[in-house]
Parts: C-alpha cells; sequence; structure tokens
C-alpha cells in the first residue's frame, strides 16, 4: 500500500502514473494548504484528474459530495450510512474507545487502542479495502483491535502530576482537524486545558478558520493556550469574543514558554489537548516538556531527531 501526498496535480499526477494503483481511497476533501491548492472546487476537481486511471475507488461519505463525485465501487463513514460504518461507540476509563461497526451488513465490535473519534474513519478505511481484497471479516476484526494511534496523531500520553495528554501535535493543516480534537477533549473527564497553535498554509482562509476554532475552543477548554501570530490574533479573541474570560487564555511565542507555564499549572486527572502546525509552531515541544519523565520523547512524539532540535533552535534561538 502507497500513500501519494502532495501540494499540486502536477506533482501527484506522474506519482500516480508510476503506480498505477488497483485501489484509490479517497478519504477527504477539506480546507488544507488552500494558499497553494486553492479552494474546495479545485482540490475535487484535482483528485478527478489523478483517480480516472484507477479501477476501483473507495470513498468516504462522511463527506457527502465525494459519492458522487466518484462512482466509488465501496464506501465507509463515521456518521452515516455506508458499505462499512459505525452502529455505536463507547469510551473506556482509559478514553479509548470501543466500536460496533457494520462491515457488509456484518456486525463486530472492536475494543480500539485509539482516543479520538475522528480517528475510526482510518479504521474504517482499512476495514472496507480488506474487504476489497476479499479478506474475512473475522480478520479484518482482530486486526483493526491492533492498531494503535501513531506519534503525534491523537496519542493518549501520561503526563507530569498525573495529567492525561492528547498529542496532536503532527500538524494542524485545517480547522477540521482541530474541531475533531476538540471534540475529543470535550469527552474527556477532568479540567481541561486546550493548547493551540497556529494553522499554517491558510492563506486568506486563515483569519476566520482560526476565529472559528476560537469560538469552539471557548465551549470546551477550562484554559486555552495559543502559539503563533495568528493564533493570537484571531484564535485568541475569538474566544474572549465568544465569552471566555481573558484571565483563562494564554498566549505565548514559542512553544518552550507554552510548555514551561503548564508545567507549573497542570495537576492530576487535567487533560491537556496539544495541536499546531509544524514550521513557526512545533506544538510537540509542550508535549515533551508535560511528558511523563519516565517515558522518552523520542519514543513516543514527533521531530526529536537532531535535524529537528537544530531546526527548532534556529527558530527560536532557543
Amino acid at each position: 500500500m502507497l500513500e501519494v501526498a502532495e501540494d499540486d496535480l502536477a506533482l501527484m499526477k506522474p506519482f500516480v502514473e508510476l503506480i498505477e494503483p488497483s485501489i484509490g481511497v479517497i478519504t477527504s476533501v477539506s480546507l488544507t494548504h488552500t494558499d497553494r491548492m486553492g479552494g474546495l472546487g479545485k482540490i475535487t476537481h484535482n483528485l478527478k484528474d489523478l483517480t480516472l486511471s484507477i479501477p476501483r475507488l473507495i470513498c468516504n461519505v462522511d463527506f457527502s459530495e465525494l459519492a458522487s463525485s466518484f462512482k466509488p465501487v465501496a464506501t465507509y463513514a463515521t456518521s452515516k450510512p455506508a458499505d462499512v460504518s459505525i452502529v455505536s461507540t463507547s469510551r473506556a476509563k482509559s478514553g479509548k474507545l470501543t466500536a460496533k461497526l457494520s462491515i457488509f451488513d456484518q456486525e463486530t465490535q472492536v475494543k480500539t487502542q485509539l482516543v479520538g473519534r475522528h480517528s475510526l474513519s482510518a479504521l474504517l478505511a482499512a476495514a472496507t479495502v480488506a474487504h476489497e481484497l476479499g479478506i474475512d471479516a473475522t480478520i479484518i476484526t482482530k486486526a483493526l483491535a491492533d492498531i494503535g494511534a501513531v506519534k503525534g496523531r491523537m496519542n493518549l500520553l501520561p503526563g507530569v502530576h498525573e495529567s492525561i495528554l492528547i498529542d496532536d501535535t503532527y500538524n494542524a493543516a485545517s480547522p477540521v482537524g482541530v474541531f475533531a480534537a476538540l471534540d475529543t477533549l470535550a469527552e474527556m473527564k477532568g479540567n481541561k486545558i486546550a493548547v493551540l497553535g497556529n494553522m499554517n498554509e491558510l492563506g486568506a482562509k486563515s483569519e476566520g478558520a482560526h476565529r472559528e476554532v476560537g469560538v469552539a475552543a471557548a465551549k470546551v477548554a477550562d484554559l486555552l493556550v495559543v502559539i503563533g501570530p495568528d493564533a493570537e490574533k484571531y484564535l485568541a479573541s475569538a474566544a474572549i469574543e465568544a465569552g471566555m474570560d481573558r484571565s483563562r487564555v494564554k498566549v505565548f511565542h514559542t512553544p518552550y514558554e507554552a510548555g514551561h507555564y503548564l508545567k507549573k499549572k497542570v495537576a492530576k486527572g487535567d487533560v491537556v489537548l496539544v495541536k499546531g502546525s509544524q514550521n513557526k509552531v512545533f506544538a510537540e515541544e509542550v508535549s515533551r516538556i508535560l511528558l511523563d519523565p519516565k517515558l522518552k520523547a523520542s519514543d513516543v512524539l514527533v521531530r526529536q531527531s537532531d535535524f529537528w532540535k537544530r531546526k527548532k533552535k534556529r527558530a527560536f534561538a532557543q
């Protein structure tokens, strides 16, 4: 299985032509990297061009336009009827989700290793591909239970002072992902802290996107910590305008400042969501500072190599 990821059609198309995939999975269409890729219409148009030669397409029909645009051989969805879908979910004390799935009308239950409901979409995509390849639902279910969160993607980690971290620091390229992460934070028990960095590369959509996230954060977080100029200018101010007390909104210019501030504040049972774009934010450094010292940061967090350490040092003159 190969994932093709690039920033425009001209860069992606040669890879698709070289690989000649027999199955393609279209996971979503959202406002991501719009300063280079254009609006949703252009992204959808480019996807059509890219997938013309792929004989079997699988679509996530949580995004309703995908099924009508691409005529898939199979579909999956977390919130709508589909060939592979979620019947119900429950959350264990640990925060991890158990999901009852319908795989082509065969119901099965999976005790997942995942904390974010939106993360279940990846399990559904995997199950749909596996079914298309002729794998039995029993084998699919067993395999899904073994899939854990990857570094920087809604990874549940122990924090200092017996706090809990939801480390989602790989990137924050669109408000959709931030909304989903905040939804997860809302479902967790305990004092809720949201650490949100800039969403880079949104171009003209940046102000509106940050303001929308600020409004959403105000409804969930007991404490909001922001990192980066757009997060400060738009996200934090929108949260305050939405009714969040100014004393519960903290602004920092580097992840190091934010992390050391929170290290003095977090207490047993606090749940800290950490999310932000890569460059100029590097929110994983907040997670590193707040991580339970029994864990090694390079084992559980993104961008901990010497290369990235040098890059961060240059970025923040640390």
